[in-house]
């Protein structure tokens, strides 16, 4: 991935001035963008052909995405408020093992 993501912004890509904000944790990637909706596809096909190996997939929010545990929201002043996303059927009980060696 950080060779991608190398070859990504080095590209000079006239769509690279879109992007905000652009964070990975292991390959997960959070991008936000502030061009057109109509260019994202065009966007994702430049990153998607650049490997095979690797997929992308885009999901576009609306004023707030959830993206791994973090509920991301945009508000009108334009900055990012943070709050943490628990899926639907979670269930916030955890089974816990203990292993002794001897």
């Amino acid at each position: 991935m950080d060779e991608l993501e190398s070859e990504i912004f080095q590209s000079a890509h006239s769509l690279l001035t879109h992007i905000a904000f652009w964070r990975r944790y292991v390959d997960d990637v959070l991008c936000m963008w502030t061009g057109p909706i109509e260019k994202v596809s065009e966007f994702h096909q430049f990153i998607s052909g650049l490997t095979l190996s690797i997929k992308f997939t885009v999901a576009i929010g609306g004023p707030t995405i959830d993206f791994l545990i973090l509920s991301i929201s945009i508000i009108s002043s334009g900055e990012f408020t943070f709050g943490v996303y628990r899926k639907p059927n979670t269930t916030d009980t955890f089974k816990s093992q203990a292993l002794v060696y001897m």
